[in-house]
């Protein structure tokens, strides 16, 4: 789950709409949604979909509610191969799970222009996945080294106009960093090794790490606050 790129589909105009859930209940998160290249797509115009347990597998029989204005309908997303529906021209789709809370992807159609290559008009297709994820605590958590370490306290500091840009969760500790969402790792393996980034992995987390000297991790820094966006495109 390392520096995800979740939607490549914004472009496109898709967006994911957030469920709305209490911390600690379980739902149904969208893990990714991909606008299908012209090698992939070969000419479709199919809305795939694809939903998976905690532990990234296939779960089979999930119903999903594909609506557009004027109808709707369900699509069974299956563990092998995955559900798909068809796009049809002028048809604007949202979809989300039908039977659970879960978040919802809306702006699908196939009316988008050719591209080199292929994807006409009429044939462009998406993938969206979800995961079974429990809401988490925090949204964004940035994790540290030892704070006795010199280099912590130098990468602190460093990390300072960071943190008051974006406003996350931060300090030294993996339990609380497993409540997040989101966890932001600065340091090499020497602060925060590599078994504590496959425990926040395995707990749900997205994680981004950034390490080297003082000038690599500042110039990082300051070009995601120039970006508007605490984590890499």
């Amino acid at each position: 789950m390392a520096n995800p790129s979740v939607n490549d589909a914004e472009g496109y105009g898709v967006s994911i709409e957030p469920a709305q859930v209490d911390l600690g209940e379980t739902y149904w998160r969208v893990v990714r949604v991909h606008h299908l290249t012209p090698d992939e797509n070969q000419g479709r115009h199919d809305l795939v979909a694809e939903v998976l347990d905690e532990n990234g597998k296939p779960v089979p029989e999930v119903r999903l509610r594909v609506a557009w204005p004027g109808g709707e309908d369900t699509l069974v997303a299956p563990a092998e191969p995955a559900g798909s529906f068809a796009l049809f021209k002028g048809q604007a789709c949202a979809i989300a799970p039908a039977d659970a809370a879960g978040d919802r992807v809306v702006g699908l159609h196939s009316d988008h222009p050719e591209e080199n290559g292929g994807n006409a008009p009429g044939q462009h297709s998406f993938r969206v996945v979800w995961q079974r994820a429990v809401k988490k605590v925090f949204n964004h958590y940035v994790l540290f080294g030892a704070p006795q370490d010199p280099q912590t306290q130098a990468n602190l500091i460093i990390a300072l106009g960071y943190i008051l840009r974006f406003k996350p969760a931060f300090g030294f500790r993996v339990e609380e960093a497993e409540l997040a969402e989101h966890v932001t790792i600065i340091g090499g393996m020497g602060a925060v090794s590599f078994d504590v980034q496959d425990c926040l992995e395995a707990a749900g987390c997205w994680v981004y790490r950034y390490e080297g000297d003082s000038r690599s991790i500042d110039r990082v820094l300051t070009e995601l606050q120039k970006s508007g966006s605490p984590f890499p495109a």
